[in-house]
């Protein structure tokens, strides 16, 4: 952390960078898979944490997490997001160039269960010689989630049947806007129970 500079100035900071580029009003959290480290608060830049998975428990709902570009992290377990309103995005043009969540195809990359969730600017690429899993898997709370920008990539699994957003029952108004789905049984693939609906849901792109 900057000499003479408290946690709480941090916070007030990046949460005034946050508004004025149109992100949620919540604090920002900066995850640098190179140079972070998870004993780092996160909270600026030069201070980065280096997972998305440990930013998640340091975050808040309406908080924007910042992942650096051309980062990655492997996971052995899903990233669970299940705080509202929170932002994850890669500030970049080219989703092939953003972040990469990477890991085995029978798992569920990241799951959403919480409303107003929005991603952005990420790779989700599974491994392994099979993919029968979502890349992102919502459950019913997942109202408002938007997906966008995102890149999802089974191409170096040998069997691929998995799914690349998965929407689980009565999630409303999901919007998945321009996305690359790359050798996946199904793009976006709606599950719903009987006598559930999922109300309207845009797939944009």
């Amino acid at each position: 952390m900057a000499t003479g500079m408290s946690v709480g100035k941090l916070r007030d900071q990046e949460s005034a960078a946050a508004k004025l580029h149109g992100y949620p009003t919540g604090d920002v959290l900066y995850v640098d898979s190179t140079n972070g480290n998870n004993g780092n608060s996160g909270l600026d830049k030069a201070h980065p944490v280096a997972t998305l998975a440990y930013a998640l428990t340091l975050a808040a709902a309406g908080d924007t997490i910042v992942l650096s570009p051309g980062g990655s992290e492997t996971v052995t377990a899903t990233v669970a997001v299940s705080l509202a309103k929170l932002k994850i995005v890669c500030p970049v043009a080219n989703p092939a160039s953003g972040y990469t969540i990477s890991g085995a195809g029978t798992l569920a990359l990241m799951t959403v269960s919480a409303a107003d969730v929005h991603v952005e600017g990420v790779k989700f690429a599974h491994t392994g010689a099979t993919a029968n899993a979502q890349c992102v898997l919502t459950t019913n709370a997942a109202d408002r989630l938007v997906v966008e920008r995102c890149l999802f990539d089974d191409s170096a699994v040998t069997t691929t049947t998995g799914t690349g957003v998965g929407i689980v029952n009565a999630c409303d108004d999901v919007i998945v806007r321009a996305c690359r789905f790359l050798d996946q049984k199904f793009s976006v693939l709606f599950t719903m129970a009987t006598g559930v609906s999922c109300a309207r849901p845009k797939v944009v792109g």
